[in-house]
């Protein structure tokens, strides 16, 4: 009787979390498509920043309205103690996401895409001071805020109720649903391909195969929510320093649901994990 009332808990605290982290985005990021606040202005920047640091927020709020103490020292346990990665999980969250960016280009290149793909996108291209405030605004703006939630709290509850690829799936819609606004509020990433349809289909059928990407790294490493973060950071720096076309991203998706269903077929719904938490 108990562990069902834990395991409810649990669930309710999971999906606490994700209803917490889209209202909080959401309500930024539509006050700010509302009021036509622009990226630059101070407004605009501050509400901005709180839509991305909604999984965050969201997080902090449930950690410590809804969970006990020890569960708040494990949280953080997780995001601190890198001991947890091996050297092989370091190759993979770093070097499978160039690796895909790359084959991405590659292969939409030989069916007469442009070379130019390869280019560094113009802001960095010739500017090598450039990309170290770059790589810092990347991985504050995205990967630090996004993980601390998405795999962090949301994953790793959700692990303790369902097995990792059904737990990959439910983050998976609400990742996707999360980041819906971001289509409509200017000078973003998504809402530079909203006028390609292609590029747009890509990025959200992209969801599902990232995220059992995610989960399978995140049991590998033990529930670490830092290799999470490392993860993300390095598929956005991949993504973002090149020119991609709509050709390499539709590549890019099917890359990552291949590799993402070998995976599933070579581990099972369980995705390497070996045992609940």
């Amino acid at each position: 009787m108990r562990n069902k009332k834990v395991h409810r808990r649990e669930g309710v605290n999971a999906f606490l979390f994700f209803a917490l982290a889209i209202a909080i985005s959401w309500a930024a990021w539509i006050a700010a498509i509302a009021f036509d606040f622009r990226a630059g202005e101070t407004a605009g920047t501050t509400l901005v920043g709180i839509g991305s640091a909604g999984p965050a927020i969201a997080t902090l709020i449930v950690l410590f309205f809804r969970e006990n103490k020890k569960h708040r020292h494990e949280y953080w346990n997780r995001l601190t103690d890198t001991r947890r990665i091996r050297a092989e999980w370091y190759a993979a969250m770093f070097l499978l996401p160039g690796v895909i960016i790359a084959a991405s280009i590659l292969l939409s290149i030989a069916f007469g895409g442009p070379v130019e793909q390869f280019h560094l996108v113009p802001e960095l291209r010739g500017n090598w001071a450039a990309f170290m405030p770059f790589m810092a605004f990347l991985f504050l703006a995205g990967p630090l805020p996004q993980e601390l939630g998405w795999r962090g709290y949301g994953l790793y509850t959700l692990l303790k109720k369902f097995n990792p690829a059904a737990s990959s799936l439910i983050v998976a819609v609400f990742w996707a649903a999360w980041s819906v606004p971001l289509v409509f509020l200017g000078e973003n990433a998504l809402a530079a391909i909203a006028e390609d349809p292609v590029r747009l289909a890509a990025y959200f059928l992209n969801y599902l195969p990232l995220s059992l990407l995610f989960t399978w790294l995140f049991v590998g490493t033990g529930h670490s929510t830092a290799s999470a973060v490392f993860f993300h950071f390095s598929f956005a720096f991949f993504a973002g320093i090149f020119q991609m076309e709509s050709l390499s991203a539709a590549i890019s998706t099917i890359l990552t649901l291949l590799i993402a269903g070998f995976i599933l077929f070579k581990k099972g719904t369980q995705l390497g994990e070996k045992s609940s938490s």
